[in-house]
């Protein structure tokens, strides 16, 4: 059985991956995303994996930088999201 933890591990991981997504759509290293949105890469590594919580004004700026739209951000998460909810409703 599935624990909140594990629920909420996914939904952190939601963050990384739409990341993700958004660098390899640009088809860009991890070192040329982190430079275009002005972040060490250590930071841009740790929001990849997932070890970091993005801030607000983060995710603003990797939207603006690789000139994805807040919405279209906000899409990804709520299909995520949804996807992961549904996942462990089924468990």
């Amino acid at each position: 059985m599935c624990s909140q933890n594990d629920v909420d591990n996914e939904l952190i991981s939601v963050f990384g991956y739409i990341i993700l997504q958004f660098r390899e759509e640009r088809n860009l290293s991890q070192q040329q995303a982190a430079d275009i949105c002005q972040i060490p890469l250590e930071l841009w590594i740790n929001l990849e994996n997932s070890s970091v919580w993005p801030e607000k004004n983060t995710m603003i700026q990797i939207c603006r930088n690789l000139h994805f739209s807040q919405k279209d951000f906000i899409d990804r998460f709520i299909q995520f999201t949804d996807n992961v909810i549904a996942k462990h409703k089924k468990i």
